[in-house]
Parts: C-alpha cells; structure tokens; sequence
C-alpha cells in the first residue's frame, strides 16, 4: 500500500513513518515539504492508496499566542492536503482530530456536546468539517491525550513525567483534578492499521482504556519512577476531558493493550535515555 503521511517530524507522524514504512510505500510530507504544499501548487500528486494527515499545530499556548499561523497550518493545511488527495486518487483518508473539540465532560461520545474551548479545538473542528464534506472519504480520530516515546516537551504526560522525575511541585484543581484515559502511541498504532484495512468514513473518539483523575495518574508515576510526587490543590472546579471510545472499539474490534503503568515505564525510559 502506497500511504502518504503529513507531519512525519512531529511525534505521531513520526512513529506512523517508522511503523508504516515497515510494511508499506510511504510518501513523507515534513515540514518543509508541508508547508510548500500550503504556500504553493508545485508539488506534483503521486498515485496513493491511502492519506494520513498528522500536521498540525498542537502546542496550545502557540496557538493562542499566533491564531493567524494555527489556522494556516491546521485549517488552510488541511485544506490543501484534501485537494492533493483528490489530485493523487487517493482512496481513503485518515485526519488525526482531538477530544478538544468537544464541551469538557465525563465519557464523552460522539454524540456529546461539540464546543472547543480554545483555538486548537476550533481548528481541529474546521478541519473535520472539510475533510468530511470532502469527496475522498476520511477516517476522523479524536485522540484523548496521546504519549509515549518522541512526544513534545509540552505535552501532559511528559510533562507530568519530568516534573515527577525531578520532584518539581505539581498544582491540581480540588482535590483529584480532572478524569482523563490517555492513549499510548503503540495502542494508536495499531488503531491505524485497522482503520488503513478498513477505512469508514465519519468520527470516531480514540482513547486510552484506563479512566484516571490527575491526581490517579501523578500517584502512579510516582510508583514507576520510584518517586513521591509532590502535588499542590488549588481551589477551582476540574473540567472532566475523558472520551467513551466505544463506537471504535465495537467498529474495529479493538482494545487498547498498554496500562498507564506499562506506558509511563516506557516513556521514562525513552526520556532518560536522552537525558
């Protein structure tokens, strides 16, 4: 199969490249060839059986801080990837979406309130709409929280890891903060793979089998560093942002198969041996 990848310098568009190109033809899109996709029409389609649109702005405080930016690269990038889709004669389409498009809640559905609270879920959302009104079918996946080895130094769970690691105070609303299932890298890769076998068009939430608080998660990167965290409660009302991943799990058959504790091993491990 001949998959085109945007984002392959990012975290997940990374782990898709290496894991893919095992098996399959890839045709990687970095940065620098994105970004001539967004800004031009130079770039010649290829014939490919199949897209996977990772690239994106995900950091929040970047978005927020450079709107115009986020919604060039989330929203025109995306765009641009669907019409040269179009023009390689792709067959089926997977956009790598997030739970932030949704209100905040408890087992959050595909039927749940849809309401972004922030730019990036705006973008992501803008997204979704013109790949699903599109004419190549698309796979839209909401990911809940995604870790694991190679992922940026902002993201929550490495965040979370390093301040434990280092014993740096973490604050949490209340006293447990928010309920969260975050997916592990290996578990979305092979999510991917079934999707790839068996593309269906529409959205579908993708999360982590475990549904923890904050304060649940931090205790057991403690136990698997072999720390005591150090965690402040602050008051305030934490904002629930855990999916129910159930249409995907029933349509697929699937399972994620990695514990927190399997993949907060994992991730520490990856993360020391770069210290």
């Amino acid at each position: 199969m001949r998959i085109i990848i945007t984002g392959v310098d990012g975290f997940i568009g990374g782990a898709l490249h290496e894991h893919l190109s095992k098996n399959h033809e890839v045709i990687p899109f970095d940065r620098e060839s994105f970004t001539k996709l967004i800004y031009t029409d130079s770039i010649e389609p290829t014939e490919a059986d199949a897209v996977i649109h990772c690239a994106a702005i995900t950091s929040l405080d970047e978005c927020e801080k450079d709107p115009k930016d986020t919604f060039l690269v989330n929203v025109y990038g995306t765009y641009k990837i669907a019409k040269y889709s179009i023009k390689s004669k792709v067959k089926a389409g997977i956009l790598l979406s997030s739970g932030a498009v949704y209100r905040p809640g408890n087992k959050l559905t595909e039927r749940s309130p849809i309401k972004p609270s922030n730019i990036y879920g705006l973008t992501k959302l803008l997204s979704e709409d013109i790949v699903l009104k599109g004419d190549t079918p698309f796979t839209v996946l909401r990911l809940f929280f995604p870790y694991g080895k190679g992922s940026p130094e902002k993201q929550l769970m490495r965040r979370l890891v390093n301040k434990v690691h280092h014993s740096e105070p973490i604050t949490i609303q209340g006293n447990d903060g928010p309920l969260m299932n975050p997916l592990y890298i290996d578990d979305l890769l092979r999510a991917i793979d079934l999707v790839l076998m068996s593309p269906k068009k529409g959205a579908f939430n993708l999360g982590g089998s475990e549904h923890l608080t904050l304060n649940d998660i931090i205790s057991i990167i403690g136990a698997t560093l072999g720390k005591v965290p150090k965690v402040k409660n602050c008051d305030g009302r934490p904002e629930n942002m855990n999916c129910d991943s159930t249409l995907f799990n029933k349509t697929y058959d699937f399972k994620p198969a990695t514990s927190l504790s399997q993949g907060i091993r994992e991730l520490a491990r990856a993360l020391n041996s770069n210290e």
